[in-house]
């Protein structure tokens, strides 16, 4: 089966960003179906949603009936990506007594480049018997997918933000002292224990850190940790795609749930053949489970043809540090 997907460097800035997911199912009906014709379909979206998609259906060189999958660039635009999901392609005749089906996961990117999917559903020797007398073919699709937007609401800060932004950084009133690998940062208990679950607890209960007004941090980067300050005291999200993957662990420890699922949408974005095994084990520890099901999802699509699999860095990855993973991943991977 052949599959064109084109994954390209990801262009997204480092606004908030937030996962989508969505199914459409689309009849296109081709009335006079000829051989040696490409045709493309009307563009299409699921109930309730503006993402829009368009088919074509064409005959290879080597005789091949091929379907692909394209996002309309025109209406798709301000979305992030990538898209990932999956795809069913079924033609049929026209009294339903022939027909054929494929599936496939698919990850693309929207860039410069025209990002499409290709499925092989037949030959065209069958087609051309399955259709008989008729000319007609109903191609069914059923698609889907995920991807990430931007809130506009989210571009700037707020009046409010920007004053908590100030009180943060001027330390006006600071009644506690994060420690983060020799730095200290004087921050606010009532900021923090609003916006974490983990800090109120902290703060509430008869701790160590709360009877001393000192916390110690010793798992993160100060810079990374500078991020996660900012966007408990602002809620904005910045230098995602430099931090997301030290980020991601610190949200979820602190029960920063908007935050960890910005970390899985940048994430997503940076899927490689390199990184893959890393990001599917760091989504498994720790709970990501957008993260997991595309790393999971990349892996099908680029590994399921692999015959030398066991030598790949994913293998030996996953063998030493979670065998764990080894079930979820070999299902998905060789499911037929």
């Amino acid at each position: 089966m052949s599959n064109n997907t084109k994954i390209a460097e990801s262009e997204l800035s480092s606004s908030h960003s937030m996962i989508d997911r969505k199914t459409c199912v689309y009849v296109w009906t081709i009335h006079s179906y000829h051989m040696d014709e490409n045709y493309a379909s009307s563009t299409f979206a699921g109930a309730c949603d503006d993402f829009k998609w368009w088919l074509e259906l064409f005959r290879s060189e080597n005789d091949e009936i091929i379907v692909s999958l394209s996002p309309d660039r025109n209406k798709n635009s301000d979305k992030c990506s990538p898209l990932s999901g999956n795809l069913k392609i079924t033609l049929s005749n026209n009294d339903g007594t022939w027909y054929r089906s494929s599936e496939a996961s698919f990850q693309f990117e929207l860039n410069k480049t025209d990002p499409f999917f290709e499925l092989d559903i037949c030959d065209g020797k069958e087609l051309k018997n399955g259709l008989g007398c008729s000319n007609r073919i109903f191609v069914w699709c059923h698609v889907e997918y995920g991807y990430m937007k931007k809130p506009a609401s989210l571009f700037e800060l707020t009046s409010l933000s920007r004053d908590f932004e100030r009180i943060r950084t001027a330390e006006d009133l600071s009644d506690v002292t994060i420690s983060v690998n020799g730095k200290n940062y004087p921050v606010h208990k009532v900021i923090l224990a609003a916006r974490s679950s983990v800090f109120n607890a902290m703060f509430r209960n008869d701790m160590q850190e709360n009877q001393k007004n000192h916390i110690m941090i010793t798992d993160m980067e100060q810079e990374a940790f500078e991020e996660m300050l900012h966007y408990i005291y602002t809620g904005e999200m910045r230098r995602l795609d430099e931090w997301a993957f030290e980020l991601l662990p610190a949200a979820d420890k602190y029960d920063l749930e908007e935050l960890k699922k910005g970390c899985e949408g940048i994430l997503i974005t940076k899927l490689s053949a390199e990184n893959v095994g890393k990001i599917l084990v760091l989504a498994d520890m720790h709970n990501a489970e957008e993260l997991k099901a595309s790393a999971l999802r990349f892996i099908k699509v680029n590994y399921s043809n692999c015959g030398d699999f066991e030598n790949t860095e994913i293998w030996k990855i996953l063998t030493e540090s979670r065998p764990s993973l080894m079930k979820d991943m070999l299902a998905v991977v060789f499911e037929k």
